[in-house]
């Protein structure tokens, strides 16, 4: 049987190196929006764990929640959602 190496997702760099996407959800102001990960990289903030990163809504001031999204979920430019580097 051959050895299977697992994958692992835990930082900016490893959403990018695997084609994932995190989209952040400010639930005071209902507002959705893709993180800029090549942005995050360049900011040299890549080898951040996205897990510990508390991310607030740039026009509220609310709490950001999370979503993991897989290279599967949309195709290239088929996202609904704005790509945004203010979060």
């Amino acid at each position: 049987m051959p050895k299977v190496t697992p994958v692992t997702i835990e930082t900016i760099d490893d959403l990018t190196r695997w084609g994932y996407t995190l989209a952040l959800n400010c639930v005071p102001c209902r507002r959705w929006v893709d993180l800029d990960l090549a942005e995050m990289q360049a900011a040299g903030r890549g080898k951040k764990s996205f897990v510990d990163i508390k991310f607030k809504c740039s026009e509220c001031g609310g709490k950001a929640d999370k979503q993991l999204r897989s290279p599967l979920a949309w195709k290239d430019g088929d996202s609904p959602f704005a790509t945004s580097p203010s979060y």
